[in-house]
């Protein structure tokens, strides 16, 4: 991992589903694969799938270099990862500098299960509360990518168009 005087650099894409991994190799694997190359053209090395702990599914994108960190929750979110997950990285990287996972303890997974409720209003609500930074940046790259196309994305990610 690279570090700049402003942010850090990372090789990888860490991307969390909450679905059972027989049933995302069986379902949605070839999606995920399509969608990281659509997004990360030519950045994109390679895809590792492995079961976590609970069953469910881990998902990494290796990238042929490094990327800003704030970017690659970016991409998670766009990817379709938990989002709450991808909150709390946006929320650990402007607060601490880095949005290296922290394994929740029951009781914060419960915290946050109930304020939630499995409600996406509720979901929403936190989220823009919590890390409105995330929101936007998702909001202005998908302008980005409606109004300019996927490649006008990838050149973002590169910092070649801002």
């Amino acid at each position: 991992m690279r570090v700049s005087i402003l942010e850090n650099y990372v090789d990888r894409i860490l991307l969390d589903y909450d679905v059972k991994y027989e049933v995302f190799m069986d379902r949605y694997y070839e999606t995920i694969r399509n969608r990281a190359k659509k997004l990360l053209g030519d950045l994109l090395k390679d895809i590792g799938v492995s079961k976590s702990q609970s069953g469910n599914t881990h998902v990494v994108l290796y990238l042929r270099r490094e990327i800003p960190e704030r970017i690659t929750v970016i991409i998670a979110f766009f990817m379709g990862s938990d989002a709450k997950r991808e909150c709390f990285n946006w929320f650990r990287l402007i607060e601490f500098g880095t949005s290296g996972t922290v394994f929740f303890n029951e009781y914060t997974k419960k915290a946050v299960r109930d304020k939630c409720n499995g409600n996406k209003e509720h979901l929403r609500k936190m989220m823009i509360k919590r890390c409105p930074g995330l929101v936007i940046y998702a909001y202005k790259y998908a302008q980005l990518v409606n109004y300019l196309g996927w490649e006008a994305f990838r050149l973002a990610l590169e910092g070649k168009l801002y």
